[in-house]
């Protein structure tokens, strides 16, 4: 059965992998979790990784940076069948950051060759954009 995702979207990685949405959480203190929906459109053909950056929006520079195999590496995406739905949960640690406006940006590579995987439709780097802005200030 799909999934219903707070915040739907549709995109598809090299026609193997759809995001098919997001639910982005902030937890006390200084913490978030981020929850992927995913659904095999047909079955990958390697295993490949998520990446998750967050990204400074004055300087464009990443932050904060998780790459892993799907549910705490435990599964990996050749072992998806097509139609399956996957939920991924990525917990943020955002205490380093300074305060700031940052985006949340999310993809698939393949580890064995380093090159991500194209979007349809098209994204800048292969990386969509999942929470735009995220505004952080530190309370004093």
């Amino acid at each position: 059965m799909p999934p219903t995702p707070p915040s739907p979207l549709d995109v598809v990685f090299a026609g193997e992998v759809a995001l098919v949405g997001y639910g982005f959480v902030p937890d006390a203190p200084g913490g978030a979790h981020l929850d992927l929906y995913w659904e095999a459109r047909r079955q990958p053909s390697a295993s490949y990784k998520v990446f998750v950056h967050v990204l400074d929006v004055e300087t464009g520079q990443v932050q904060l940076q998780q790459d892993f195999v799907p549910l705490d590496w435990a599964y990996p995406t050749d072992l998806w069948q097509a139609g399956e739905y996957v939920q991924d949960r990525v917990v943020l640690d955002l205490t380093t950051l300074h305060d700031g406006e940052y985006r949340i940006l999310a993809g698939w590579y393949d580890p064995a060759t380093g090159a991500r995987l194209t979007t349809t439709p098209a994204y800048p780097d292969e990386a969509v954009p999942l929470v735009d802005p995220l505004a952080l200030a530190r309370p004093e």
